[in-house]
């Protein structure tokens, strides 16, 4: 006969949920509007950059700093800042999100993204960026695609030489 304990199965631990806030007031002011273009500019190169014939389409409407989709929803559209964006990638297949123009990105598979503003983090900074997928080359339907995955990150960022920015870490939200 074996002995009976009381312990149980070891289990991992679940992980950890995100706070909801994803920033604040002062730590948005506390980066500039250049800075802000150069961070997402580099998220979009070097981590979203559209492959083969994909395209990225950039949502003007940043997210909220509570990740709430409410809050998000009430965000008014920045198209200057879209469009400065799209100009500071620097790449044909990334376009701002508008369901009516006729673009480089029509017809195209790939992904909606949407940021938040950049929230200074000690001598760096935080983003968050939620993406979309867009539906598949010739499809007929909205964009993004309804009832598709979509994923929100965060991204650390520190500054590079030259007054430049580069990518820390990156990982998935946890909801």
């Amino acid at each position: 006969m074996g002995c009976r304990t009381a312990r149980g199965i070891v289990e991992d631990a679940p992980p950890e949920r995100d706070a909801p806030a994803r920033g604040d007031a002062a730590a948005r002011a506390a980066l500039t509007r250049d800075d802000e273009l150069a961070i997402d500019a580099v998220i979009v190169t070097r981590f979203f950059r559209p492959s083969g014939g994909q395209a990225r389409w950039i949502d003007p409407r940043p997210l909220g700093d509570v990740r709430d989709s409410v809050a998000d929803a009430r965000i008014d559209p920045d198209d200057a800042w879209a469009d400065a964006l799209r100009a500071a990638t620097g790449h044909p297949r990334v376009c701002v999100y508008d369901a009516d123009a006729d673009e480089a990105c029509a017809g195209r598979e790939g992904g909606v993204l949407r940021f938040s503003h950049p929230y200074a983090a000690g001598d760096g900074a935080r983003t968050f960026v939620r993406w979309w997928p867009a539906r598949r080359a010739g499809a007929e339907g909205p964009l993004p695609a309804r009832g598709q995955p979509t994923f929100e990150m965060v991204f650390t960022m520190a500054r590079a030489g030259g007054g430049g920015w580069r990518i820390v870490s990156q990982r998935a939200i946890t909801p």
